[in-house]
Order: structure tokens, then C-alpha cells, then sequence
């Protein structure tokens, strides 16, 4: 036997197989509603749209006012341009709780109602 041979592992031993370890996935917590900032309710009101007495409406974007302390749905009319003139602003609260505004694609009115007020 050559000592070449001595030092080479034999082919019947298995290699050592080490696994990383993985990480537990985040969880996000969800924010109460009442805890909810513009970011939030931008992520759920852009792109709705609603239907009321003056034609059908998609609102653009949500704006806060800290010297009234409210929510600001801006809005267009559907079909117009999303430019300065065109846009309308309602406190999002006075959207929600007007019974004659309907929304499009099933949107729990009530409960995001209560949580503004």
C-alpha cells in the first residue's frame, strides 16, 4: 500500500451534510384601525370607486390635514384626467357615512366608519 493511498478517504464513507438552520418567517402585525395613518388608508380606499348623486367617482389618493385633524379622500370623476382641476376632496369619514354614496366592489362601510370617528 502506497501512502498516497492511505490518506484518500474510502468510498463507502459518507460526506457530512450540514443544513443551514432557517428562519422563521416575519409576521406582520395588523394595525388596529384606529391606528391606521394615511399610508393604510391609501392602501384601501386608491383605486375604489363609488357612485353618488353627481356621477361615478375614483379616488386617486388620501391626503391628511393636521390643523382639522381628518382624512382627505381626493377624487376625479371616472373617465377624466387626474389633474388639479379635476380632482375633489371630501373628508373620508363624510364619504363613508353619506347613504347616498355607493361603493363598488363591496367595501364594509360601517366598520371602517367606526373606526375614524
Amino acid at each position: 500500500m502506497k501512502v498516497q493511498d492511505y490518506y484518500k478517504t474510502p468510498v463507502s464513507v459518507p460526506k457530512l451534510v450540514v443544513e443551514k438552520e432557517k428562519k422563521p418567517k416575519k409576521v406582520k402585525k395588523t394595525k388596529p384601525l384606529s391606528e391606521w395613518k394615511s399610508k393604510e388608508w391609501r392602501a384601501l380606499l386608491n383605486d375604489k370607486q363609488f357612485k353618488d348623486e353627481g356621477g361615478r367617482w375614483i379616488i386617486v389618493d388620501v391626503k391628511y390635514d393636521p390643523s382639522e385633524k381628518l382624512y382627505w379622500a381626493v377624487y376625479t370623476k371616472i373617465g377624466a384626467k387626474n389633474i388639479k382641476k379635476n380632482r375633489e376632496f371630501t373628508p373620508i369619514l363624510e364619504l363613508l357615512e353619506d347613504k347616498k354614496v355607493v361603493w363598488s366592489g363591496g367595501l364594509d362601510v360601517k366598520k371602517y366608519a367606526r373606526a375614524i370617528k
